[in-house]
């Protein structure tokens, strides 16, 4: 019994690892990223915020769960906020933003 346990806890932790590698890299915490749908006509504009909070110019790749392609590069220096509309005239009033952001180094 503690073999066959101790078996699927092994194959349970191979499977986490292998789903995690194909996640994206975290946002670091001094980042935020939020997405608002803006009603326009008889439509919603989806609009893609990455705020700035850290020490360090950030670059992010941003998309939306309705939009996962393309990924749009938004720069954003310390203490700034930079957007995005990733669609117009969805009829979607809902998403989620995705973003994938690194650190630039530090000039010399």
């Amino acid at each position: 019994m503690l073999r066959a346990l101790s078996a699927l806890a092994v194959v349970f932790f191979a499977a986490t690892v292998v789903l995690a590698e194909g996640d994206p890299p975290p946002v670091p915490s001094c980042v935020s990223v939020s997405g608002q749908a803006q009603y326009k006509g008889l439509a919603y504009h989806h609009t893609v915020y990455v705020r700035n909070g850290c020490d360090q110019t950030v670059t992010c790749y941003v998309s939306t769960d309705v939009d996962p392609s393309p990924e749009y590069k938004l720069v954003v220096k310390p203490s700034q906020e930079e957007s995005v509309v990733t669609r117009t005239n969805s009829p979607a009033r809902e998403f989620k933003a995705r973003a994938r952001c690194t650190m630039q180094a530090a000039s010399k």
